[in-house]
């Protein structure tokens, strides 16, 4: 039994560091809680509307442009080839 009492002395400090920080550790949790928790809301809603606005942005650039008219008009095409 001797022999534990030098061991728990020089525990002794190590624990009450161990206690202190365990305490501040939960300070500072329940401070910061809300912010991080709004930061991984953000994230969430990030994720989810990035994608809608590129939908968004691709269907109103399809949308807006008339379609390619890719026949040839019958007036370009007797200039173009030389008959008359």
């Amino acid at each position: 039994m001797a022999e534990m009492a030098p061991i728990m002395e020089r525990l002794r400090f190590g624990l009450y560091g161990l206690a202190i920080g365990l305490f501040v550790g939960l300070i500072l949790g329940w401070i910061f809680h809300g912010f991080v928790s709004l930061l991984v809301k953000l994230g969430v809603v990030a994720i989810l509307l990035i994608p809608l606005f590129f939908a968004i942005r691709f269907w109103l650039r399809m949308s807006s442009k008339p379609a390619p008219d890719s026949s040839i008009q019958e007036a370009e095409w007797h200039e173009g080839s030389g008959w008359r």
